[in-house]
């Protein structure tokens, strides 16, 4: 099973404030991540990979959440 193949599921977690005051502040400085979630999930991923929780050529899936804002159509200016 790839990533691709899994879909996401939504999961809610209580943190203690000063948690998601410190992941906000990272995501802020995170070059290439925008979001709360695309930031613990990547962290996530790369804790359990390095602990075998995951393989090691595991994916995450790419951006689905709402789609590609990066990219720009000079036909539609």
């Amino acid at each position: 099973m790839t990533a691709i193949d899994v879909a996401r599921k939504r999961k809610n977690l209580s943190l203690e404030e000063s948690l998601i005051d410190g992941v906000e502040k990272m995501v802020a400085k995170t070059i290439g991540i925008n979001s709360f979630s695309a930031y613990v999930e990547n962290l996530l991923a790369a804790h359990l990979i390095a602990n075998n929780a995951l393989p090691p050529g595991y994916r995450l899936p790419g951006e689905t959440r709402g789609g590609d804002r990066t990219a720009t159509n000079k036909e539609e200016k």
